[in-house]
C-alpha cells in the first residue's frame, strides 16, 4: 500500500468524523425537541411533503456522482487548470438547466400530487404548502452549489466540512430556540428556518471552495465533448438514482398513501437513525473515494483493489459496531432519546439498520465501477433488478400485508443484488477474485454477524431493562464487534497498515 497517501486518508477521515459527531450530537437533541414541539402528526406531514420535493433528488444524485467522478478523474490525470475550469463550468451550467426543469415540474405535477393524492389532516393544507415551497427553494439552491461541494471532495479538503459544521450546529440549535419561542404555526416556522439555514450553509461551501480551488471558476464556453460524456455517464446511472429514490422518498410517499402521517413519522425517525449510523462508514468511504478514483485514473489497478478491500472491511466494522448495540437495545434507546415512542418506530429502526448494512457493503463496488466509467452494464442489470422493489411493496400493501414488508422486500432484493454486483465487478476489474472476496470478506462477515448476535441476545436475557443495563449492553456489543473484526475480518498486512496509519497520525 505504498502508493496510497495514508496520512491524507486518515486526516480527512478524522475531519469528517469530527463533523459527524458535531452534527450527530445536535441532531439527536433537535429531533427530540422538534418532534415534541410539532407533535407526531405535523412531523409526519413535514417528512411526507418534503419527500415529494426530494423525489427530484434522483437526477441531482446522478449529477453529483458524475461531478465527483469527473473532477477526481481529471485531477488524478494531472490535467491543467484550464481543462478543470472548463469541466467545472460545464457541470455548473448543467445544474442551472436542471433547476429550471425541477421548478417547472414541482410547481405543476408536484402540487397536483400534494393536493389530490397525499393524506393531509384537515386544516393543515396551508402549512403543507409552506413545507413544499420552502423545501423546493432550499433543494434548488443546494443543487446550484453541488459542483462546489464536489470540487471540495475531489480536492480532498475534508477539513472544510468540519469547520462549516460548527456553523451548522449553532444554527440548528437556534432553530430549536425559535421554534419554542415564537407563538405562530410551528410547522410553518420550522419549514422557513430550515430552508434559511440550508441556504446559508451552502453559501459557505461556495465561499470556501472558491478560496481553495483555482479550478472553481466559471467561464462562458461550454465544452460540448465534456457535456456529452457527462450525460452519457449520467444517463446510465439513472436506474441507480431511481432505485435510491424508490427506497427512500418513494417508500415514504407510499407509506403516507397507505398508512398516513404517523407511519411517515416512524419512517423519518428510522431514516435519521440510519443516516447517523451510515455516516460512521460513509465518512471513511468519502475520504477514500477520491484516491481510489485517482489511482484508477493513473492505471494503478493494484492500489485500487487494495483500497477496495480496505474500504469494504472498514465499512463493515464501522457500521456493525454501531448497528449491533442499536438492534439489541432499540426500544430502550428510542425511549431514552425521544421520550414517547410512536407506533411502528422500533420495528422500522431495526429493519432499516439491516437494510443500511446490506446497502453500504455494496458501495465500494459501485465506486470501482464508477472509477472505471463502466456504468452502462452495471446499472442496467443491477438497478433493473432492484427497481422492482417499489411496485412490489405497493402490490403487497394493496393486498393488506403488514407495514414492515416494505423493509422485507428491499432487504431481500438488495442482498441478491450484491451477488450481481460482484459478478459485474469481475468484468470491470479482471484482477479481482470473487472466490477470494467470499473467503476473506463474506465468510468472516457472516460468522461475525451470527456469533455476535447470539452472544448479545444471550447476555441481554440476564440484564434487567434499565439505563445502566442498556449502557453495559451497548458497550459489550461494541467491544465484541471490534474484537471479532480485528481477529477474523482483517488480513495481517491490513491490520499492520491500519495500526501504522493510526500511530503516525
Amino acid at each position: 500500500m505504498t502508493n496510497i497517501d495514508s496520512k491524507r486518508i486518515v486526516r480527512n477521515t478524522i475531519f469528517l468524523y469530527l463533523r459527524m459527531f458535531l452534527s450527530m450530537a445536535v441532531s439527536l437533541y433537535t429531533v427530540r425537541v422538534v418532534l415534541q414541539t410539532l407533535n407526531a402528526e405535523d412531523y409526519g406531514i413535514y417528512s411526507a411533503v418534503g419527500g415529494v420535493v426530494l423525489t427530484f433528488s434522483v437526477v441531482a444524485n446522478i449529477l453529483t456522482n458524475a461531478s465527483q467522478r469527473f473532477f477526481s478523474y481529471e485531477l488524478g490525470k494531472n490535467d491543467n487548470v484550464n481543462i478543470c475550469k472548463s469541466l467545472f463550468s460545464t457541470i455548473f451550467y448543467t445544474y442551472v438547466l436542471l433547476v429550471f426543469i425541477i421548478i417547472l415540474i414541482a410547481e405543476t405535477i408536484g402540487i397536483w400530487f400534494l393536493r389530490n393524492k397525499m393524506i393531509i389532516p384537515i386544516g393543515r393544507d396551508d402549512a403543507a404548502m409552506w413545507v413544499f415551497q420552502f423545501t423546493l427553494i432550499s433543494f434548488c439552491f443546494s443543487l446550484l452549489t453541488n459542483p462546489f461541494q464536489a470540487m471540495i471532495i475531489a480536492k480532498e479538503k475534508m477539513g472544510i466540512y468540519a469547520y462549516i459544521s460548527i456553523a451548522d450546529v449553532i444554527l440548528k440549535l437556534l432553530i430549536v430556540y425559535c421554534l419554542v419561542a415564537f407563538d405562530y404555526d410551528q410547522l410553518k416556522i420550522y419549514a422557513l428556518l430550515v430552508a434559511l439555514v440550508h441556504i446559508f450553509i451552502n453559501v459557505l461551501y461556495v465561499f470556501f471552495c472558491v478560496g481553495i480551488s483555482s479550478e472553481a471558476r466559471l467561464i462562458k464556453k461550454i465544452d460540448r465533448t465534456t457535456l456529452k460524456s457527462i450525460f452519457s455517464y449520467s444517463s446510465w446511472t439513472l436506474f441507480g438514482a431511481l432505485t435510491g429514490m424508490c427506497n427512500t422518498q418513494g417508500i415514504n410517499i407510499v407509506l403516507n398513501v397507505f398508512w398516513g402521517p404517523i407511519a411517515n413519522t416512524a419512517y423519518s425517525i428510522s431514516s435519521q437513525v440510519s443516516s447517523v449510523v451510515t455516516s460512521f462508514a460513509g465518512n471513511f468511504a468519502l475520504a477514500i473515494k477520491p484516491p481510489l478514483i485517482k489511482s484508477f485514473a493513473a492505471e494503478d489497478y493494484s492500489a485500487s483493489l487494495r483500497l477496495f478491500y480496505l474500504a469494504t472491511r472498514v465499512t463493515f466494522l464501522l457500521m456493525y459496531m454501531i448497528i449491533l448495540p442499536l438492534l439489541i437495545n432499540a426500544p430502550e434507546i428510542l425511549k431514552l432519546w425521544l421520550g414517547n415512542v410512536s407506533e411502528y418506530m422500533v420495528d422500522f429502526v431495526r429493519l432499516t439498520l439491516v437494510y443500511s448494512l446490506v446497502l453500504t457493503l455494496s458501495n465500494p463496488i459501485t465506486n470501482i465501477v464508477q472509477a472505471a466509467g463502466k456504468v452502462k452494464i452495471y446499472h442496467c442489470i443491477v438497478d433493473g433488478f432492484t427497481l422492482v422493489s417499489l411496485p412490489l411493496i405497493i402490490f403487497l400493501y394493496k393486498n393488506r400485508f403488514d407495514i414492515n414488508y416494505c423493509y422485507y422486500v428491499i432487504i431481500a432484493i438488495f442482498s441478491i443484488a450484491h451477488v450481481i454486483r460482484l459478478l459485474i465487478m469481475k468484468r470491470v476489474l479482471t484482477i479481482f477474485s470473487i472466490k477470494k472476496y467470499v473467503e476473506s470478506v463474506m465468510v468472516p462477515i457472516i460468522f461475525i454477524t451470527v456469533s455476535s448476535l447470539v452472544v448479545m441476545m444471550y447476555i441481554r436475557n440476564f440484564l434487567i431493562v434499565g439505563l445502566w443495563e442498556t449502557v453495559i449492553s451497548c458497550f459489550v456489543a461494541f467491544i465484541l464487534v471490534v474484537s471479532l473484526c480485528v481477529l477474523f475480518l482483517f488480513a495481517k498486512n491490513e491490520r499492520q497498515y491500519l495500526f501504522r496509519m493510526l500511530l503516525k497520525n
